[in-house]
């Protein structure tokens, strides 16, 4: 019987440690921490997210001289790491990372969209091969 693993893979097996982004950084500093991840989340004193900054938008906002406050954004999904990937697929689509928080909204992981899309392959592949072998 085919599996939709979209129903069965959870997001705390993709997810990615968070590592916030202090509120008070500076937009390069910000920028430079992101390294390739698809953006990172701005915490309140309780642990949880508020913003988020994507490379695109820090870039954007560098460029006219702009502040981390500039160039984060509020517009973003919160999952728990309960849920699967068939729950946050439609949020993946806007490419925004989601903030993955447990049950007191404290942020606890990073979940990256490219990551969902990726393991969604991966797993798709691993499929065909079987196939091929037992019915081949």
């Amino acid at each position: 019987q085919d599996v939709d693993q979209g129903r069965v893979i959870q997001v705390h097996e993709i997810m990615v440690d968070p590592q916030p982004t202090a509120a008070n950084a500076g937009l390069g500093e910000a920028l430079s921490a992101l390294g390739d991840r698809a953006g990172s989340f701005v915490l309140d004193a309780d642990g949880k997210p508020v913003s988020v900054l994507t490379a695109g938008d820090g870039i954007r906002v560098s460029g006219s001289g702009g502040s981390l406050s500039d160039a984060v954004r509020t517009d973003f999904h919160s999952c728990t790491p309960e849920m699967t990937l068939n729950e946050v697929y439609s949020a993946a689509g806007k490419g925004l990372p989601i903030a993955v928080c447990d049950a007191d909204g404290k942020l606890v992981g990073n979940l990256d969209p490219r990551h969902i899309m990726e393991e969604m392959g991966r797993v798709e592949s691993l499929i065909d091969n079987f196939e091929r072998e037992v019915f081949m």
